[in-house]
């Protein structure tokens, strides 16, 4: 016959545990860091609870522990200002501490010089390498994600095209590891400048091409508007403050002369800025 001893611990403060090395770390859309632990550690006896460290080399500094939980999230941190590394362990039934996995790095989004954007390719998946970069912009009526493009491992940079969009453009990069998982980046935003254009010319004779004066640009931005025209003797022939509406040529009801007016423009943006543009164009019959 067979008789088992109860199972004991014994002093085991020299036994290190094999290390969980591949985790999630991604970017919420409040720009905190949710962290997901995969537990692929090979050792064998329960967890007691698990441990979450930030990584800022060499320095390892316990966040959180206590726990059984495998997500955490450190709202301590702003991911819209730089990259931010954990690593992750856990302690086993009997005490022992595992080795800390591979460093787990959220990826930092940011504009360039030149306006193109860029971002870190550290891997938020511990050992597992990022198989390629999704670039997202964010519809801005729906604020829906979509693909705009999609780079290799190596390529770290993009040119926006902004002519899209009216008011601010947002870009996210979502990676994709080589084992199938995924984390995104924070959003970052671009704000769309206002552009006003004036034609150099329009003829208000009736034809249906081109009879009214009109604004030509982006407005979504404008929370305060002004345009004010004035013939060659400093007479105000056109006032409006919405900056979609026409001047079909007419001054107290009647057609104003062939001749050359004067315009000017103040525009108050919703981020307090102001501008104003001012010129010439021609009235043609």
């Amino acid at each position: 016959s067979t008789s088992l001893s109860p199972k004991r611990c014994v002093n085991r403060k020299d036994v290190v545990p094999d290390a969980i090395t591949e985790s999630i770390v991604t970017v919420k859309d409040n720009n905190q860091v949710e962290i997901n632990i995969t537990d692929n550690s090979p050792w064998t006896l329960q967890r007691k609870e698990y441990l979450y460290y930030k990584f800022e080399n060499p320095n390892l500094d316990k966040i959180y522990s206590g726990t059984l939980n495998k997500q955490y999230t450190d709202a301590s941190v702003d991911a819209s200002t730089k990259s931010y590394c954990y690593k992750v362990a856990f302690i086993d039934e009997c005490g022992s501490t595992s080795a800390a996995s591979p460093a787990l790095c959220t990826i930092f989004l940011d504009q360039v010089a030149g306006g193109d954007l860029e971002w870190t390719n550290n891997s938020p998946f511990g050992n597992a390498n990022i198989s390629e970069f999704e670039i997202q912009s964010f519809n801005e009526q729906t604020n829906v994600p979509k693909r705009e493009t999609t780079k290799n491992f190596n390529d770290i940079s993009y040119t926006p095209d902004l002519d899209d969009f009216e008011t601010e453009a947002k870009y996210r990069i979502k990676a994709a590891s080589t084992n199938g998982k995924e984390s995104f980046s924070n959003i970052y935003i671009i704000p769309i400048n206002v552009k006003l254009f004036m034609p150099e010319a329009f003829t208000p004779n009736g034809d249906n091409i081109n009879d009214d004066l009109s604004i030509i640009g982006s407005t979504k931005r404008i929370s305060n508007f002004e345009i004010q025209i004035y013939n060659r003797w400093g007479n105000a022939v056109f006032t409006s403050t919405d900056p979609s509406k026409t001047w079909d040529g007419k001054f107290q009801d009647k057609n104003a002369p062939s001749d050359t007016y004067s315009f000017k423009i103040i525009a108050k943006l919703n981020d307090g800025k102001e501008l104003t543009k001012s010129g010439k164009f021609l009235l043609l019959r």
